[in-house]
């Protein structure tokens, strides 16, 4: 059922209530630690299916495309206009990241350029901070990304984001990052430790990131999907899920992130987009 036990050396170690949907339950081996490991036997017990269902009725197949993702009958209730100044967008809820002068609107879109990074309080980018609750589609379309590639550290990538107002401060990014001299899409999910940092919880990487493309997040039943599409296109890609919860989003951000001052990135966001499915509240504020 919902119980797993942990045992080792046949002693019972951790009783643990599983609460993430079915279709999350993934299970294997995983090994951090500098040092080499090896595996010399493993057993699955249990009443496995012997044929495989078809493909619609299997609980753990990932979608081809990101069409039974996207949200029906949305409405869009953030929708920037990115060619104004900095200030008219302030009034929009939205406010800058880093240092001002990195970021310029044009009439192209607003252009972030990051250089000589020396933490967070040196990334540039825009963050929108009104709350948004329920299921959601937040887009940014990205134009002429240019990166040059760290030396030291976990990386440089053009960052979307979406932190919830949850104990743990959930944060899902979906990015275009550089793996060696190609554009790569990374994902993941942190959540707040006790000293009150962040700590990956999941992440993926997949290849061919296009540096003119679009970058979507989707929450839907508790779910958030992390999609990626190319520049124009709505035939969005899935690129990993992770279990949220319901909890309202208190922020969703764009930014240039790096781990040294080496790394150099520049990119124009020519959209920015919130649409929600329709709620009670919408509803009553409609009318």
């Amino acid at each position: 059922g919902d119980q797993l036990t942990i045992r080792v050396n046949d002693v019972d170690v951790a009783e643990v209530e599983i609460t993430d949907p079915t279709n999350e339950r993934q299970f294997g081996l995983f090994r951090f630690t500098p040092t080499a490991g090896r595996v010399r036997r493993l057993v699955y017990r249990g009443e496995w299916p012997k044929t495989l269902p078809p493909v619609a009725e299997q609980e753990l197949a990932a979608p081809v495309d990101g069409s039974p993702i996207l949200l029906p009958n949305t409405k869009v209730t953030v929708d920037a206009d990115l060619a104004k100044s900095i200030d008219q967008l302030a009034k929009q809820k939205f406010s800058t990241r880093g240092p001002v002068e990195r970021l310029q609107t044009a009439a192209d879109g607003l252009k972030i350029t990051l250089q000589d990074s020396k933490g967070w309080e040196s990334w540039p980018g825009l963050a929108f901070k009104s709350p948004v609750t329920g299921d959601c589609e937040l887009t940014i379309d990205y134009a002429d990304l240019k990166i040059v590639p760290h030396k030291e550290g976990w990386g440089i990538a053009l960052v979307f984001e979406a932190v919830l107002d949850d104990l743990q401060q959930s944060r899902i990014e979906c990015s275009v990052a550089m793996n060696g001299d190609k554009p790569t899409y990374k994902t993941q999910l942190l959540r707040n430790t006790v000293d009150g940092s962040h700590h990956s919880i999941d992440f993926q990487t997949l290849h061919g990131a296009a540096v003119s493309g679009r970058l979507r997040l989707v929450r839907k039943d508790g779910q958030m999907f992390c999609l990626a599409a190319a520049e124009g296109s709505e035939d969005f890609r899935v690129l990993a899920s992770f279990a949220v919860g319901s909890s309202q989003i208190k922020e969703i951000s764009v930014m240039g992130k790096c781990s040294d001052a080496a790394g150099k990135l520049s990119a124009t966001i020519t959209k920015f987009q919130v649409r929600q499915a329709p709620s009670e509240k919408l509803v009553t504020e409609r009318e």
